[in-house]
């Protein structure tokens, strides 16, 4: 009788229950080396990015190098996270230091550096911004015209003629650079604002980053009262009037604005104190109080509402300028824009009271009025700021 077909199998080849347990546990250990969320001690641990100064969570290092900064990649071998971090430092000091080589020694421009390193033009900028950080600031031992001052702030009288602060950390000459001096090393000072290079007159500086907050969100929130005088070529239908113009870019380029529907929002009261004639021309002492701070904003409005003030190089028109040789009927230059800052009024910002600072009109200022015969406007601002008490 035919028996039925039958496939027989040799004995299985199987491993034993102890290897069987080592392979699962060697799977499951490499399950857990692909899986995309890291070991409990990393998943908090994040590595300093050389490339853009930034703090990265450890496991996304890798590939945030990648993209960020490829040319920091270690050579090789991938070495870890924490060892990339350190060669990525490493390599990023020798790479700063051509960057300033070839920036200040051969004199090519940020973008010719970048595209000859072949890093972004925002790397470049960043390291020729840091290195120029640590250059110190100069200390000009020129004494300040101090108004007040305890351990808080220091306010001072501005002079004519000298920046807010220096274009370079290497140079003098500035307002900042008095106040380091004056400091001597018992404080860093603070910028909460600033006036123009040739406009006189109170300023503040905060003497730690805590004041220099809660004085610059008195800035930002307008709430900061701000009173300036200025000498204006021209006459004003009204004693009190208020220009509410907004400001922008003046379209014909530089430094200048203009008032424009396409400019930031801006606001000013203004008072006529005094008014006079110099040959035919009038002349007027006029009080403004920005209620917002852009650039140029007094300038701009008084010179919106014809009241440019004398010896403005930008808004004073071409036939109110002095003639060269000058004529006996120019009008008198002081040899900048004749605005001064005479008030300003914020809350302490640790007693929290409400604080006046007054500063006289500028000596110079005083004899431009004096030869316009406007000594009434100015002795009438002079007693009303003598009323206020800081």
């Amino acid at each position: 009788m035919q028996q039925p077909f039958c496939r027989t199998y040799p004995p299985s080849r199987g491993l034993s229950d102890e290897s069987s347990q080592a392979t699962r546990a060697t799977a499951t250990g490499s399950a857990e080396r692909q899986s995309s969320t890291p070991p409990p001690r990393y998943q908090k641990k994040k590595l300093f990015c050389a490339g853009c100064e930034k703090h990265v969570q450890y496991f996304k290092f890798r590939r945030h190098l990648t993209v960020c900064c490829p040319d920091l990649l270690p050579t090789g071998r991938w070495p870890g996270e924490e060892q990339a971090s350190d060669a990525a430092r490493t390599a990023e000091d020798i790479k700063k230091k051509e960057v300033l080589r070839l920036r200040f020694e051969i004199g090519l421009t940020e973008e010719q550096v970048a595209e000859d390193l072949h890093i972004t033009t925002t790397r470049v900028r960043s390291m020729v911004r840091k290195a120029s950080l640590e250059i110190p600031l100069v200390r000009d031992a020129i004494p300040l015209q101090v108004i007040y001052e305890d351990e808080w702030m220091l306010v001072v009288d501005k002079p004519p003629g000298i920046r807010f602060h220096p274009k370079h950390r290497f140079e003098g000459g500035s307002l900042l650079n008095r106040v380091l001096y004056h400091f001597q090393d018992t404080a860093v000072p603070y910028i909460v604002h600033r006036l123009d290079m040739d406009t006189s007159g109170v300023a503040v500086f905060a003497k730690s980053s805590h004041a220099a907050n809660l004085i610059s969100e008195q800035f930002r929130q307008k709430h900061v009262q701000k009173e300036y005088v200025a000498l204006c070529a021209g006459a004003s239908v009204a004693p009190h009037f208020q220009v509410d113009a907004p400001i922008g870019k003046s379209p014909h380029g530089g430094i200048a604005m203009a008032v424009g529907e396409t400019g930031k929002a801006a606001c000013t009261d203004c008072s006529v104190l005094a008014t006079g004639n110099w040959h035919g021309q009038p002349v007027a002492v006029v009080s403004a109080r920005p209620h917002t701070g852009r650039t140029h904003q007094i300038r701009v409005h008084l010179a919106h509402a014809g009241l440019p003030i004398l010896g403005d190089p930008i808004y004073l028109p071409d036939e109110l300028r002095a003639e060269d040789p000058p004529r006996e009927t120019d009008l008198p230059d002081a040899g900048r824009h004749a605005l001064h800052a005479a008030r300003l009024s914020f809350v302490h910002p640790s007693t929290e009271q409400r604080m006046t600072f007054c500063a006289p009109l500028s000596m110079d200022l005083q004899g431009m009025a004096s030869s316009l015969a406007l000594q009434e406007g100015v002795q009438e601002f002079c007693d009303v700021i003598s009323h206020y008490d800081s």
